[in-house]
């Protein structure tokens, strides 16, 4: 059971890094996201199947302290009689308990914020903020803070519209329940936040061809700097996320392009 835990993390580091190599510059948005949704999921459930017969086979290596082998139980066990499966075994589940509660506590926040709010006057399941800049989209619902400006307010709403559309929201859901399980794994939240990614980078391509570039690019940047701008030019390359989610919008594959990435990824 541990070696099969040993190997489902180390494949996940190896999912990330094919991910970083070879889709995360290829434009290839819908296949980026199947790939971070399903790739996770079977190298986190193919290690614990027996692919190879059907019949178990049994081994036993002795070490200090330390029986693996086939038995009804595993008890590791320090010269002081510590049970450290058992402590570790909490730990994991205390490490389950956490993130699940934060889960939940931002949810709860979100219904407080949620009942405070005013619903808009024409758009279904959106809500204002009072005395807000902010906005984001949370199970099917958009939020926009009140302080926003008319045409900023439409320009966020459309964005936040695409995300609802394209139902990223289930997937920030599943994804929280896959982090909590193997929370220890830094590549886990680093995957999380590559899927994250996507999801603005298909949220903005879908607004492509709905809305004025210009304006767009500048409510993008002013979002990210807090900062009222006529000249997008000056400070731009400081904010590498905001660059990067236009450039993703400008990208275009060429046919040969994208089965050169396919080819890669097979």
């Amino acid at each position: 059971m541990i070696w099969n835990i040993v190997q489902s993390q180390l494949a996940l580091v190896l999912c990330w890094a094919v991910y970083k190599l070879i889709l995360e510059h290829s434009g290839l948005l819908r296949l980026s996201r199947a790939y971070l949704l399903v790739m996770p999921l079977l190298c986190s459930v193919l290690p614990f199947i027996d692919l190879t017969s059907n019949t178990a086979v049994g081994y036993a290596v002795t070490l200090p302290g330390v029986m693996v082998g086939d038995t009804q139980s595993l008890t590791v066990t320090s010269a002081g009689g510590i049970d450290v499966l058992m402590i570790t075994s909490m730990v994991y589940l205390l490490g389950v308990l956490v993130v699940l509660g934060r889960m939940l506590l931002g949810a709860y926040q979100l219904s407080e914020l949620k009942a405070g709010a005013v619903a808009h006057p024409f758009h279904h399941k959106t809500y204002w903020l009072a005395n807000s800049d902010r906005s984001f989209s949370y199970l099917g619902n958009i939020y926009l803070g009140d302080q926003l400006s008319n045409e900023r307010a439409e320009l966020i709403y459309q964005h936040e519209l695409q995300h609802k559309q394209l139902g990223h929201q289930w997937d920030r859901f599943y994804i929280m329940l896959f982090s909590a399980t193997w929370w220890f794994n830094p590549f886990v939240w680093a995957i999380n936040r590559e899927q994250q990614k996507v999801h603005e980078y298909q949220a903005d391509r879908a607004m492509k061809h709905r809305v004025s570039l210009p304006d767009y690019y500048t409510a993008l940047f002013e979002q990210a700097t807090g900062v009222q701008v006529f000249d997008m030019s000056s400070q731009f390359a400081d904010h590498s996320m905001t660059f990067k989610r236009i450039k993703m919008m400008e990208k275009v594959m060429t046919r040969s392009s994208r089965l050169w990435s396919v080819g890669l990824l097979i």
